[in-house]
């Protein structure tokens, strides 16, 4: 049996790294332009803004839809400026710009999303005053499933009493919605337009308010009615230039003879003219009834 020797087992140990040569290493890689790629932003898909005039709060609700959509991505004001400002056409454009001015500020360089919101609803919204709200609510109309689902149109109610601000609906304004719509003749339009305005600009106007406002409209109609005095002084222009002749001519002259001539007689018995009988063409002529002449 052989004994092999004891084999004797050395530890390598591991190589210095060179701080120098990776420093080399890292600014000889970015002078090659080899960089690290970054991954792309995504950019939300803004609608259309299309304006509606028979909307009253058609920027509001643009916005809304805005607000929805921008939750999901993280955007500065300035970006959500530059993408509420693509989806303008070039009409709606000039108008936001314009009316950017009175802030000022300049729409290609907005950083304030707020504001470009608050000029928008300026420019395409109009405000409805909460008596208005209420009118049109008692004269919504259904036409029936073929044109609205009865589900589309209960919620299209509750959407319309929710803005009426229902818990201050009392007695009072009960009554003066009463007194205006009631107002239905074309003649008492001015009536029905004073009305309106007070309740526009006060929804708790009273109706003793109203009354006395139709009444001193009312009075001041008549007072207008009244008869204009008939003695009225003025200067009369004197005429310096020499008068015409007003001598009738000799056509004239017969004529009004022969007029006033006939105005003294009667009838005709031969032809019934205002003449003399005498000179009438017809006075030999023979009667198609009887066969007499002279008649």
């Amino acid at each position: 049996m052989t004994r092999t020797p004891p084999q004797q087992t050395t530890s390598s140990a591991a190589p210095a790294i060179d701080t120098a040569a990776l420093v080399a290493a890292l600014q000889a890689l970015a002078q090659n332009g080899q960089t690290v790629p970054q991954q792309a932003v995504p950019v939300p898909s803004i609608p259309r803004f299309e304006y509606d005039p028979a909307m009253p709060d058609c920027a509001a609700l643009w916005f809304k839809r805005l607000a929805a959509l921008f939750r999901t991505f993280t955007l500065t004001d300035a970006e959500k400026c530059a993408h509420a400002v693509n989806a303008l056409d070039s009409s709606t454009f000039n108008k936001v710009a314009r009316g950017l001015l009175s802030v000022p500020a300049d729409i290609a360089t907005l950083t304030d999303f707020d504001q470009l919101q608050k000029t928008m609803i300026q420019l395409f919204d109009r405000k409805e005053s909460v008596f208005a709200k209420r009118y049109s609510f008692f004269h919504m109309e259904w036409k029936g499933p073929e044109h609205e689902s009865i589900t589309e149109f209960c919620a299209r109610m509750r959407e319309n009493v929710a803005s009426c601000d229902p818990a201050s609906f009392n007695e009072n304004a009960l009554l003066t919605l009463g007194l205006l719509m009631s107002m239905k003749h074309p003649a008492l339009e001015r009536f029905r337009i004073q009305v309106l305005n007070l309740l526009n600009n006060d929804p708790a106007t009273t109706l003793l308010k109203c009354e006395d406002a139709i009444s001193a409209a009312y009075q001041t109609q008549q007072e207008q009615l009244l008869p204009m005095d008939a003695y009225v002084n003025y200067v009369k222009k004197i005429d310096h230039r020499p008068h015409r002749s007003t001598s009738p001519t000799p056509s004239d002259s017969s004529s009004h003879t022969s007029a006033s001539s006939s105005s003294k007689h009667g009838l005709c018995n031969s032809c019934g003219g205002r003449h003399r009988r005498s000179t009438c063409k017809y006075r030999d002529a023979k009667c198609y009834a009887c066969g007499t002449s002279g008649h």
